[in-house]
């Protein structure tokens, strides 16, 4: 085997990609409930044509 290539995965990758996709699930969620619950951003309309996951 040649020695320049390297490996395609280290043994964190995988919690990395799973802090990573907690990270923007919880961001989602907080953003959400902010703009509607406390800045009173309607989610009908276009805004929520725009952005489903506000729906």
């Amino acid at each position: 085997m040649d020695k320049t290539t390297g490996k395609l995965s280290t043994p964190g990758d995988c919690n990395a990609l799973f802090g990573l996709g907690t990270n923007v699930l919880v961001n989602l969620l907080v953003m959400t409930g902010l703009l509607k619950y406390v800045v009173g951003f309607r989610t009908s309309g276009p805004s929520g044509a725009s952005c489903p996951p506000w729906g």
